[in-house]
């Protein structure tokens, strides 16, 4: 693992600017999963996402803490840590940070979800929604 400097990285996990934007991420995967259609045959690592997205408005906070490691721990964050944890960026520079939030979610969503989401609620969800 290459050297880091541990200070911006405490930074980022303290940092309220970065639960913020990362919370506003949160949100926006949670409306986009929890919007699309259900597949005829869904895997459990789509439900155990679905669920996650499901349960994200009533557990925001919990989420941003659940989450924010899986965020730092992304190359896209390493490499962009100083305008992560910066309150003073241009507006180009937040739009673009919110489209590498997109993808950074997007690359974790299912180890999130494996870690969260047990066997148990997969059953439930699919008898709730009639998947067998």
């Amino acid at each position: 693992m290459p050297a880091q400097d541990n200070t911006l990285q405490s930074k980022y996990l303290t940092r309220p600017i970065v639960r913020q934007r990362n919370s506003v991420t949160l949100v926006g995967w949670s409306a986009y999963v929890s919007a699309l259609a259900i597949p005829a045959a869904p895997d459990d690592d789509w439900i155990r996402q679905r669920v996650n997205a499901e349960r994200l408005p009533l557990a925001l906070e919990s989420a941003v803490l659940q989450t924010l490691v899986y965020f730092l721990q992304d190359s896209n964050t390493q490499i962009n840590i100083l305008q992560f944890i910066s309150e003073d960026n241009a507006s180009d520079v937040e739009t673009s940070l919110g489209s590498q939030n997109d993808s950074i979610i997007a690359a974790f969503a299912t180890r999130w979800a494996r870690a969260t989401v047990s066997d148990e609620q997969i059953a439930a969800w699919k008898k709730q929604n009639g998947v067998a």
